[in-house]
Parts: structure tokens; C-alpha cells; sequence
């Protein structure tokens, strides 16, 4: 045997069509569905399949996005405008829940929001453990 009939043969990439991957893509934008489940059933590693979705959010918004709806890529894209976001102020509740806990000469106040109650009711049961 000569010594070149040993070495292993490389593989070559392969070449996916543009049919198949629309229909990859098109089968992991349904709801529900994982895309590594997709992958395996198709032989394909699933970094793949996000590496074309990414690729082709840059290139066409999705029909489910509507006019505001912004993927992260088309966000984070260098020299995309800043959009300022109002954050609504909470107003504090004027209903509290005031708790005092006292044991032997420790005293444990607890003041707490009324609207917040059922947290409240969890965060004493884990106290009281």
C-alpha cells in the first residue's frame, strides 16, 4: 500500500439551494417549533439555520413585521436612528400593608405595597419556614 491510499479523503462543504433554505427558514418561522428538532431532521447543524436567518433578517423584514416592528439586526445596525422609549412612572400606592413582628426584644417592620398583596403573602410564607 502506498502511503497517500491512507490518508483520509476531506470532505467538501456542502451547497445548500436557495428552494431548500427557504423552506428550512419558512419551517422554523412557524410557532412552536424548535429549530435544533428542524436541523436534526435535516441533517443540518442548527448554528446554520440561525446564521441564514440572521443573514436574511439584514436582507428582507418578515411579513409577520409591520412598520414599527424592528428586528434586533436592523436595530443594531451602525447609524440605525435612536429611538427614545418612555418609561411610565409607577405611582406609589397609597394603600400599604404594615406588618410589625416582634420577638423577645427584636422587632421586624414590614411595610408593603397593598396591590402587591398575594407577594407579600408568598415572601411571609417563606419567612415563616
Amino acid at each position: 500500500m502506498n502511503a497517500p491510499d491512507l490518508l483520509p479523503v476531506p470532505q467538501r462543504r456542502r451547497r445548500h439551494s436557495d428552494e431548500f433554505k427557504a423552506q428550512i427558514m419558512a419551517a422554523c418561522r412557524q410557532p412552536g417549533v424548535s429549530i435544533a428538532a428542524i436541523a436534526r431532521d435535516n441533517h443540518l447543524n442548527d448554528n446554520l439555520i440561525h446564521k441564514w436567518l440572521r443573514k436574511t433578517a439584514l436582507l428582507v423584514p418578515t411579513p409577520s413585521q409591520t412598520r414599527t416592528e424592528r428586528t434586533h439586526a436592523e436595530v443594531m445596525k451602525p447609524g440605525a436612528p435612536f429611538i427614545p422609549v418612555r418609561v411610565a412612572e409607577s405611582l406609589p400606592s397609597q394603600e400599604v400593608i404594615h406588618l410589625e413582628l416582634r420577638q423577645n426584644d427584636r422587632v421586624l417592620s414590614i411595610t408593603w405595597p397593598a396591590n402587591q398583596a398575594h407577594v407579600c403573602i408568598q415572601a411571609l410564607g417563606e419567612l415563616l419556614r
